[in-house]
């Protein structure tokens, strides 16, 4: 059954399918969820102590529920929200397996005072194309143009940082 999801989260991620070809399920809207806190506490404690990367992650799911719902229904699509919800925190997971091991590698470099412009590069490849996935995803669940779900996976990426970073203010280095 995780094989299956995975191909399916994949298949968005390729921009095969759409968060309508996954079931309106809460089972796998909850484990998507989960998996996606995880993940997000593991990259977050690379840069924040554990408490905080906790804390980030569960806003970071919070704040991607609830905007996502605000965003359906203003469109007059709130009925979606289940399935967008699980596809974009699947997508997330997918993409966070394949960050984590660029996020060591660059890790692994600073703690060499090696150069890491290789994995940041891909690093940024990843969130690029988490966008354009997110853009897709937004496309279908708001039935409109591929540019029109990039320009709210940008306005809803924006929006997530600045509330994360108000939220859990993470300190300038000396």
């Amino acid at each position: 059954m995780l094989l299956t999801l995975f191909r399916e989260f994949l298949q968005i991620c390729l921009f095969r399918r759409g968060p309508q070809d996954l079931p309106a399920s809460t089972p796998l809207l909850v484990l998507c969820l989960l998996a996606s806190v995880v993940g997000s506490i593991v990259i977050a404690a690379t840069s924040l102590t554990l408490s905080m990367a906790v804390l980030s992650a569960v806003a970071e799911a919070l704040f991607m529920c609830m905007a996502v719902y605000l965003l359906l229904w203003a469109r007059g699509h709130a009925a979606r929200w289940q399935q967008t919800v699980t596809a974009i925190a699947g997508t997330g997971v997918i993409l966070i397996l394949l960050a984590l091991p660029l996020l060591a590698w660059i890790l692994a470099a600073e703690a060499q005072s090696a150069a890491a412009g290789l994995p940041i590069l891909l690093f940024y490849g990843i969130i690029i194309w988490n966008l354009m996935v997110l853009g897709h995803i937004f496309r279908h669940a708001l039935s409109t143009l591929l540019p029109l779900g990039i320009l709210a996976a940008l306005v809803y990426y924006s929006a997530s940082v600045v509330f994360i970073n108000w939220l859990i203010p993470i300190p300038a280095a000396n």
